[in-house]
This record gives structure tokens, C-alpha cells and sequence, in this order.
């Protein structure tokens, strides 16, 4: 394990792996032992995806982001966002069809690529206090469930939000929204400061200035280029550890 990720157990510091497992996209919760069997579990089932067909759920603003990831960029291959047209009054059967629907949708993208991965925005499951949890929100975690079981002969993964916040240092509430979006245009821009250059082309990003409600399409990206940079860091564990925790005294 020590070898692995280049720290010595008996030495390095409970914060530095907290900070080596958000830079690598992990719950940086538990004690060191179980963070540092997080860590190798993470670099040693490492599998890289030439393509990510990230998601964003939504009913009405379902976004998607289909990203090819080269050695030292990423290119945009497909941004969208569409209105589900799912039914209003919840219909199990009705809302399944829906869903099957939308997956053959996705599953006839995933073909056009070699081994791609689904990326879906996880969902919250709590009232968040709230006397009771809005009937939107259900229907977009069954949603997200149905996808995850037409979609399980792919590679999927469940993409935590707050962890894509904290990879870019994006706030809670309404203001993350803007925050994603600012520095969605600062990517387009190339202002943004990344591990790997995203290209965009031209027609894309005029299809995102053209959109009233630009924060789907932010996040679907953002969850994108969020995953390849903890997939990268996890490849790079060694060099991370020496070179991203130099210097860092931290207190356990």
C-alpha cells in the first residue's frame, strides 16, 4: 500500500490523505487506514475511458456532455440539452417506457465510441428540511435508478455533486449555479486554470450562449472534466503525494 501511492503510512498525515482523496474525487471521510485502502483500491481498479457521456438530470433541462479524452487535452465531442417531456401525474408504467426510451437514446450514443463510460448526477434522497420531499425530486431519483438498471450492461458511475463543487471551488445553493457557469466561460475562454486544455468547437459554444438556462449544461461539463481529472490523479498518486503535499504541516 505504502508503495503504491509513495506515503509511509506511519508518517503521513490525516489531512494529506483527505486532500489526496478529494483531489482523486473519494470520500475523504475515516480513519487513515481506511483512507489509504480507499486510495489503492482506487488506483489499482483504475480503468480509463477514451470517452465520458456525462449527465445531468433533469425533467425538463436534461443535459449531456460527451467528452473524448486525449493524453493532453479533452475535446467536446456533443453538448445538449433537452426537455424529457416525461408525464406530469407520475405513471409507473408510462414513466418506465420513458426511461427505457431515453436509454436506448443514450445506448445508441454510447455505440458510436469505444469503451465510454456514463457519468450520472447522483441525486439527493433527504428532505434536505423540508416537511416533505417535493414530488419532483422523487420522480428524478427514479429517473436516475431506472437509468442506472437499463444502462447495466455499460460502465456507470455515480457522481457525487458536491465532490465536482469542491474539485472547482464552486459555493452552495444559487450561487453554485453561477459559479458553474462563470467558469464554464472560462474554459470556453481558456482562462480557466485545468489539469488537461478542453477544446470546444465553435458550433457548441454558440449553442451554449444561445441557451437562456445555461447551468445544466455547465454542470453535465463540469462533472466531466471533474471526472478526468480525478481519474488522472489517480494514475498519479505517486506524483501527487511527493509533489501536491510537499511542504503541507498539517495537524491530525
Amino acid at each position: 500500500m505504502e508503495r503504491i501511492i509513495g506515503l509511509n503510512s506511519k508518517t503521513v498525515l490525516l489531512p494529506q490523505l483527505r486532500e489526496l482523496c478529494r483531489l482523486c474525487g473519494l470520500s475523504s471521510t475515516g480513519t487513515k487506514s481506511l483512507l489509504f485502502e480507499r486510495l489503492q483500491f482506487a488506483q489499482t481498479n483504475l480503468v480509463q475511458h477514451p470517452t465520458v457521456i456525462s449527465i445531468d438530470l433533469g425533467y425538463k433541462n436534461f443535459a449531456t456532455a460527451v467528452v473524448q479524452v486525449n493524453e493532453c487535452n479533452s475535446s467536446v465531442l456533443a453538448w445538449t440539452k433537452e426537455d424529457l417531456h416525461l408525464p406530469e401525474t407520475f405513471d409507473p408504467r408510462q414513466f418506465a417506457q420513458a426511461s427505457f426510451e431515453l436509454a436506448s437514446r443514450l445506448k445508441g450514443i454510447a455505440q458510436q465510441f469505444r469503451d465510454p463510460i456514463f457519468l450520472i448526477e447522483r441525486q439527493r434522497h433527504r428532505s434536505m428540511g423540508a416537511a416533505a420531499i417535493p414530488e419532483i425530486i422523487i420522480n428524478i431519483t427514479r429517473l436516475e435508478v431506472q437509468l442506472h438498471c437499463f444502462l447495466l450492461d455499460h460502465f456507470v458511475a455515480s457522481i457525487d455533486p458536491k465532490r465536482v463543487a469542491f474539485t472547482f471551488d464552486l459555493q452552495s445553493g444559487a450561487q453554485k449555479k453561477k459559479d458553474a457557469i462563470r467558469l464554464v466561460k472560462d474554459v470556453i475562454a481558456q482562462k480557466a486554470l485545468l489539469d488537461n486544455k478542453v477544446l470546444i468547437p465553435s458550433d457548441l459554444v454558440t449553442y451554449f450562449e444561445q441557451q437562456k438556462k445555461q447551468d445544466d449544461l455547465s454542470d453535465a461539463l463540469l462533472q466531466a472534466i471533474a471526472y478526468i481529472s480525478w481519474n488522472k490523479n489517480r494514475g498519479n498518486l505517486h506524483k501527487l503525494s511527493l509533489f501536491r503535499l510537499e511542504g503541507m504541516h498539517l495537524a491530525t
